[in-house]
């Protein structure tokens, strides 16, 4: 039965690893993800790095270096069903070309705030009125489908932790 997860995580600080690691990295996570999508016993492909492809955060932008080099691999994966980055400090959460992105960045950052409506790029599937300030992700199997929340407060109720339903994503 198939039933494992497999999580693939790259070092996104291109800049500080320099383009020969870079390069070799980036082979490295393409023959992964094939070699993992073929492999019958992992189920779903869970794939992560600090800089986010997608955001629409006022501070930091999308990578583009991301978004060229790792997003087509991870698009083009069917088990790969949940692409994880942070750098921005906040919980966004995008459909781009039907697959799950998820900005995750608030374990403990300062806030930094989001662009105007008008001048957003990408449309965040969460309500920004109901998003928790500090969280942490829980992935949760049931069935065949992967349940996230993040687990979490929101500055009005600063310390009382509640659950913020993020995502159901279908195996």
């Amino acid at each position: 039965m198939q039933d494992s997860a497999a999580v693939v995580l790259f070092n996104s600080n291109f800049s500080k690893i320099g383009e020969e690691k870079s390069a070799t990295q980036q082979a490295w996570y393409t023959r992964t993800l094939d070699s993992l999508n073929r492999d019958p016993g992992i189920r779903y492909i869970i794939v992560g790095c600090h800089h986010a492809p997608y955001t629409n955060s006022n501070i930091v932008d999308p990578s583009e270096e991301v978004q060229k080099g790792y997003v087509p691999a991870y698009i083009n994966t069917s088990k790969a069903v949940l692409f994880l980055s942070g750098h921005s400090h906040h919980l966004e959460v995008f459909t781009m070309h039907g697959k799950q992105f998820m900005v995750i960045g608030g374990g403990g950052g300062l806030g930094q705030p989001y662009k105007k409506a008008e001048k957003k790029a990408f449309t965040d599937l969460l309500d920004e009125t109901q998003k928790p300030r500090y969280f942490y992700l829980e992935v949760d199997r049931h069935g065949d489908s992967l349940q996230v929340t993040a687990r979490g407060f929101t500055m009005q109720a600063f310390g009382v932790y509640k659950d913020f339903p993020v995502a159901v994503i279908a195996l």
